[in-house]
Formats: C-alpha cells, structure tokens, sequence
C-alpha cells in the first residue's frame, strides 16, 4: 500500500481517537500495552487508518464528490415557450402567458425532431438520447452516470438540423436504478445561416434571404432561408447599400456620387441597370410596378422607375440628406436623417405637393409602413423608435433609450430593430406600445433586418434567423362564413371574426374562460379551436370543454349540440355524448365531422338530430 495516499493529519487524528478510546475503557492508559503500541507501531495505525477510511467511503460516500456509482435515467416533458399554435398540445396544459406545455405546432414552428444531451458539471457529455418526433413533447434518456449536478440540454430542430429552440435543466440528480424527472422550457435560439460573409442590409421572401455586401467590389448573395450554399446573384458592384425583392426578381442601390439602381432574377442571371447617375442613391423600396428610393444629400431626391426601367421620375427634391424609404397602395414616406430637425415625409406615388408627418427628430434612419401608420428608428445612442399615423398628428414613442436602433421592420403585431453597436441587440416591442423584449444580444454591429410569417432574420457579420415563436395560426380552414364575413380566427376563449371593413369585433365568448350557453359575448368558451359553417351556423369544437357548440350567425346565440364537460367517448345523442379534446371540424352540409384528438378518432354528428357516432 502506498503510505502517500493516507493524509497525516487523519493517521494522528485516528491515533488520538484509540488512546482516548482505551482511557475510556480501561481506566488508566500508563499501565495498558496497548500504549506504546499505538506510539511505537504507526506502520499498523497507517494499515488500520486505510481500512477502516476505506469501509467508510465505500459505505457513506464521498460527500465532495458528485459522482455516485451505477446509472439512471431522466424523464423529461417540455415547454415551448412562445409556442406558434396549440395544434399538437394537451389542451388542459395551456396559459395565457405565451408558455405552454407541449403547445408547439410543429409544421408551422418548422420543429422537426427533438434531442436531448445530459452533462456533468465539468461539462462532459454523459449521455444523450433522440431524436424524437417532435409531436412527443416529451422523452427517456437512459445509461446516465448517477450522481448530482447534472444538466439536461434539449433541443428542437427544424428539418435541416438546425436547433431552432433551445433549453436546460440544471442542478439535476440522478440516482442509481431509477428514473428522475425533468420539465424544460424550450426558448427560440438564433440559426447562423452562412457566415463569413459582409451582409449590410437584407430580404426575404418565402424560399430566400438576399443581401448586399457593400463594398467597392460588392455583391448580392443569397441563401435559403433554411440554410446551405450562398449563391452569388451579382459581382462587382459600386458599394450595393439597400435591397429589396419581388417574387422575380431583386433589386438594390450602389451608395455613391455615381450611383446606380439595379435588378436581377431571383435566380441569377443578366443585371440590369434600371437607373444611373444618381447622387448617393441610398434606400430602396418597391410595388408592384415601380422602384423608389432616395439620394441622401444636402439637396436630396426620392425618385421613382418602372421596375422594367425606363425614365426616371423625380417626386420630391431639396430634401435635406433624405435616407429611409417604404411605399403603400398611396404614398410613398421617408426620413430626412439630420441631427436635429429631421423629418418623417410622405408623398403621393403619382407626385405632388411634400407632406410633413413628423419634425423635431433627431437622425431618423429608416423607416417601414403598415395600413395605419408609419414607423422609424432614430440613429443615437439614447435612440428611439416611433410611430405617427399615416394622416400625419401625435407622435408617438414605442421605445427609448436605445443604442443606436438602425434598420427596421413589422409584421401584424410587433416592431423589429437592430442596434447597430459593439455589443448589439435584435429587439422589439408590440406596434400598441409596451414592453421592449430583447430577441437576440451581444451581437457584432447588427445592420440589416427582415422577418416574414415565422422568423426574424438579421445581418451582423453572418446571416441569422430565429423564430418569432408567436404567430398564432389556424390549422383548421373553413368556408366563408356568410356573405358579409371575410374570415374567423380563435383566440383564447373567444370568436373573432373579421367583416369587410377589416374592423375585428368578438362575435362570441370573453376573455374569461367557462361553458356558459348565452347569446354573443355572455357566452363562454374554453380554447375553442376548429370552426365551419353551414352558412346559416358557425360550428365550434370547444376543445378543454369536450363539446361542440353552436352558434346563430344572425343572432350570436350559443348553444352546445354535443357533448359535456366531462370527457369519453360514448356515441349518444347531444349531451349525452362524449368528447376528448375535440380538434378539427368540418361540415358537408348535412352532418359535422370531428376530429376527436384524444380518443384518436373521427366523430360524425347529424345535424338535425345531434346523433353521435365514432
């Protein structure tokens, strides 16, 4: 044995132990034997030290140790946090927070499989499991060294490999031969698309992200917005600033005393020149007919030309270094991007007289528009980003105190900026003002922004993506409710329904959930999810209440035709039916066909009679 491997320190404190041990026993320690053995015979003190040390640990542990013998497994079920739809949850295990319990829509999230890594708390990878379809919410991972501090990494990919929602479980203890369990909130996580490349401002449409790499031997490239090889679209550009797309081709500005606007197939190809001799051409936008930018000087212009070239028309000139532009159906709107006394503009599409929307401001950058309004960043480092109504009045701040908020977008509901710094960030807040979330941080001066149905995508040294984890789509598609209805959507516990005039107005339920039979808004419903009609009634699946409803188009009055909140899967009539989590429903006029999710299968309902069958 090798006397090093026993500290000192424990041999005389063990020695200590048996001289006070023998006093107490025999009295008088002087006259035992037993004395100058235990000072004359350390070499059997150390022998019996390391038995007797070795009987312990083998017996109580090592308690600085986080390493135990045999293994264990881990459990896990999860949480998609900002969850796209609730299409493949349990429906008992939504919140109106936005987290929720196996809530993912995994077609519309674009989540193909799930995985799963366990580590110590060295970091070394103990074990892993997966993947798993991500329909199963949830998975076992096995042959995990037991001990403590253990860390359950799982993550959500899309169908390329990329993990496009991520999340942890720290502090986990697996014991030997048992199964411990873990819930995991999955987090929407950025996806570098390509890297190595110079990206200043980007696109994006439905297959593609395009952008500029400014420089004097600049080019526009593209990826798909899945990722994979960089197509280059066009070569040797004069410093290629802004761009934008159609769904033929794209379309760019070259930023100099001689600049240019430009276009080329989507797929590559000739590049054609739809204008030159422009001074600084800076930002671009399009239609479906024209292109229309700006030229940032002292005495600037915001021109317009036919996307298939032609004369170039000037619709407003000495602007003062106008910068950002964006178009509707009516007008086209910019920004003069002075220190002080910057401005919001608009001007028909067909020219005339300048209006001013917005002055006072302090470096307006760039800008987009919606139906009612028009949106801008302010380039400072206590920068802001505002909103004033496309008729021009009150302007209004959605969020301040930002580090240089450069580029700019929107979608239905929110805001998007890059603050163009060291130490960067992708944020947003709702278009209705609110709180300012962070989706992205510590990036390297992020330029460019763009986002479509699903995703934000951004320019900083590489090109990235992450879900929006928010679009709440409507998996089940319906007719055309009546003739003075465009459309129906579900939110929560209540029917929304859209008339020609786009005014949305709760046609029934509240935000309060229940299962209340009334008229309108008195009435209640609990994540109600599939609709149809027959034209003369709206037929809801109210799913968490196990019941199909009814509701009078004419008068809102609601009923329930099938079903009670007590779930089963009794074939009946009306009431006395069971349902287990209704889904998906559809009408052909005569009988209602339900997609029973939980007792996995279709339901048919007669109409007229409320007779249930599997």
């Amino acid at each position: 044995m090798n006397k090093n491997l026993i500290n000192p320190q424990i041999t005389q404190i063990f020695t200590d132990f048996l001289k006070k041990y023998f006093v107490l026993i025999c009295g008088n320690l002087r006259n035992l034997r037993i004395y100058n053995f235990l000072n004359m015979n350390k070499k059997y003190i150390l022998l019996i030290s390391a038995i007797l040390s070795s009987l312990f640990l083998s017996t109580c542990g090592n308690p600085g140790s986080e390493e135990s013998s045999g293994t264990g497994s881990l459990s896990f079920k999860l949480i998609w946090q900002g969850a796209p739809t609730l299409s493949d949850s349990k429906p008992e295990d939504s919140d109106y927070t936005g987290v929720r319990e196996a809530a993912i829509d995994c077609t519309v999230s674009g989540v193909s499989t799930v995985s799963a890594s366990i580590y110590n708390s060295s970091g070394t990878l103990l074990a892993s499991g997966g993947p798993w379809s991500c329909s199963a919410h949830s998975g076992t991972i096995t042959g995990i060294s037991a001990g403590t501090s253990r860390t359950a990494v799982i993550s959500g990919k899309d169908s390329s490999g990329n993990t496009i929602y991520k999340g942890e479980d720290t502090g986990i203890t697996i014991t030997s031969n048992q199964t411990t369990t873990s819930t995991v909130t999955l987090s929407p996580t950025p996806v570098t698309l390509t890297s190595g490349q110079s990206p200043y401002h980007i696109a994006v449409d439905s297959t593609n992200t395009y952008w500029t790499d400014y420089a004097t031997s600049g080019t526009v490239k593209k990826v798909s917005i899945s990722g994979g090889t960089v197509t280059t679209l066009a070569s040797g550009l004069n410093k290629p600033l802004d761009i934008a797309v159609d769904s033929t081709n794209v379309y760019w500005t070259e930023y100099n005393s001689s600049g240019t606007v430009k276009k080329v197939s989507i797929s590559g190809g000739t590049v054609t020149t739809l204008a030159s001799g422009l001074n600084n051409p800076a930002s671009i936008a399009i239609d479906s007919t024209n292109v229309y930018w700006t030229e940032n000087n002292s005495s600037g212009t915001v021109k317009k030309v036919s996307i298939s070239g032609g004369t170039v028309t000037t619709l407003a000139s000495g602007q003062s270094y106008p910068y950002g532009i964006a178009v509707d159906s009516t007008n086209v709107y910019w920004t003069e991007f002075t220190t002080s006394g910057g401005t919001v503009k608009k001007i028909s599409i067909s020219g005339g007289t300048a209006t001013t929307l917005a002055s006072g401001l302090s470096s307006p950058a760039n800008i987009t528009v919606d139906s009612t309004n028009v949106y801008w960043t302010e380039f400072t480092t206590t920068g802001t980003v505002k909103k004033v109504s496309i008729s021009g009045g009150t302007v209004t701040t959605l969020a301040s105190g930002l580090n240089e908020p450069w580029d700019i977008a929107i979608d239905s509901k929110n805001v998007y900026w890059t603050e163009n710094n060291s130490t960067g960030t992708v944020k947003k807040v709702s278009i209705s003002e609110g709180t300012v979330t962070t989706v992205a941080s510590g990036l390297n001066y992020p330029i460019g922004i763009a986002v479509d149905s699903t995703s934000i995508y951004w320019a900083a040294g590489d090109i990235n993506k992450i879900v929006k984890g928010e679009t709440i789509a409507v998996s089940d598609t319906t007719t055309t409710v009546a003739t003075n209805l465009m459309g129906g959507s579900v939110q929560g516990t209540s029917l929304n329904l859209t008339s020609t005039n786009a005014v949305v107005t709760t046609f029934a339920g509240s935000t309060t959930s229940g299962s209340t039979d009334a008229t309108g808004t008195s009435a209640r419903f609990y994540y109600p999810y599939g609709i149809t009609t027959d034209g003369t009634n709206l037929f809801v699946a109210d799913s968490l209440n196990h019941t199909i409803r009814k509701i009078v188009i004419s008068t809102g009055v609601v009923t329930t035709i099938a079903g009670s909140t007590t779930s089963g899967s009794t074939d009946a009539t009306g009431t006395s039916a069971r349902f287990y989590y209704p889904y998906g429903i559809t009408t052909d006029g005569t009988n209602l066909f339900v997609a029973d999710q939980y007792n996995h299968t279709i339901r048919k309902i007669v109409i007229s009679t409320g007779v249930v069958t599997t």
